[in-house]
Formats: structure tokens, sequence, C-alpha cells
């Protein structure tokens, strides 16, 4: 079996500037063959089908800064850790179904923005609402706010603070007022394919941790 650790690291041989160059060139041929593919009838020339693959390519590379990575972290530490164990039970079993409700619970409960702040300019005031602390609120989540449970998702929908959503003028994320986090949607879908992937090549049947579960140990600020 390998390390997870190992699994997710960069490529050996990405340790140059040449060498990353060459990657890049191959992730962007990858993914103009991914674009051509699902959409075959794209009337894009050479260079605005390599923009838009590049555009995807940032997108992965860098949507949510450590946020994305952060959860993976967490939710691996959740699947290996003692604290998983102890909350989910030695039979729990990670599928397919599970996934959404999985990373959402996992973000509710270990937020990687433990903090929204912001400044009122007129008076100087400075807020921050402690989102670590309000996803663990017993009065919206029930006497069990502090346990990992995989909850339904329309009560995730009703309850969520995590990405700050009602930061949010009229609807408009756009609005200069509006601080919801615009790459909700893709953060999440980021995380949940990955752990599909590592689902389909056999999850922990497969992959085992580098370190005894005792040893994995996660909190709301880091794991």
């Amino acid at each position: 079996m390998t390390p997870i650790l190992a699994a997710a690291s960069s490529p050996v041989s990405a340790t140059t500037p040449s060498s990353l160059l060459s990657w890049k060139a191959t992730k962007l041929a990858q993914y103009e063959s991914a674009l051509r593919t699902k959409f075959p009838h794209l009337a894009a020339s050479a260079t605005e089908l390599r923009r838009g693959a590049s555009t995807v390519l940032d997108s992965l590379l860098f949507a949510g800064g450590l946020s994305v990575p952060t959860v993976i972290k967490n939710s691996f530490a959740v699947l290996y850790g003692q604290y998983g164990r102890d909350q989910l039970g030695d039979h729990f079993e990670l599928t397919e179904s599970k996934l959404l409700p999985f990373v959402i619970e996992v973000v509710r409960r270990f937020p990687p923005v433990a903090g929204l702040p912001s400044w009122d300019r007129r008076t100087n005031h400075h807020t921050v609402v402690d989102l670590l602390m309000a996803s663990a609120d017993e009065d919206a989540w029930g006497a069990r706010a502090s346990e990992f449970i995989l909850r339904p998702m329309h009560e995730y929908h009703q309850k969520s603070v995590m990405w700050a959503d009602a930061a949010i003028v009229d609807s408009n994320n756009a609005h200069p007022y509006s601080h919801a986090c615009p790459a909700k949607d893709l953060s999440i879908v980021m995380v949940v394919e990955f752990l599909r992937a590592w689902l389909r090549r056999g999850g922990k049947a497969c992959w085992q941790a580098d370190k005894p579960a005792a040893d994995v140990s996660i909190n709301g600020y880091t794991s």
C-alpha cells in the first residue's frame, strides 16, 4: 500500500523552471483536448483555446489559496485519524454518495477560514465574524453541534456560514459591499472530485497513512 501523503506530493521532476514549464505545457495540452471533447462545436482559435485551458489550470491551482488543500488535508485527517474513528466509528466507509455531505461537514467542523473580518470606514470599527464558533453554535446546529455527523444537505444550506454566505448584498456577489466567497462552488467541487478520484483508486483499502491514527491531529485551525 502507498503512503497517502506521498501520493499527493508534487512530481519529483518539477524542481526547475524548465521542468515546471514542461509540466505546464503537458497539462495545457490535456485541458485543450478536454475542452474540445466537452465542447465539440466550440469555434475558438488555437490562441483562444490555449487561453481557456490556461484559465482552467489557473483556477484549479489557485482557487481558494490554501483553503482547498487545507480541506483535503482535514478530510484525510478525519478518515485516517483517531478523531474520525471516535466520531464515525471504526467501520465507517466513505462512499461516493457520502462525498458531498462529508466534505461540507469537514468544512463546518474545521473551517479553513476561521474568521471573516470587516472594517466600517465611517467609524473605523473592526469586526471579525468567528466562523469556527458559529459553525459549532448549538443554537443553530443543536446539542450535537460539536460532533462530526453527516447531516442532510438541506440543513447545511439553511445554516451554513462557512463561506460567509450571508455577507452578500441583494444576492449580487459582484456588489462592492458583498463579501461572500466567489469560488464557493468551485472549491467544493475540487475537494469532492479529489476524494472521488481517491475512492476510485481504492480508497483506504489501497492507501495508508504515514503515521498511526493516534498521531494524526486535527483542530479548527490546523491538522
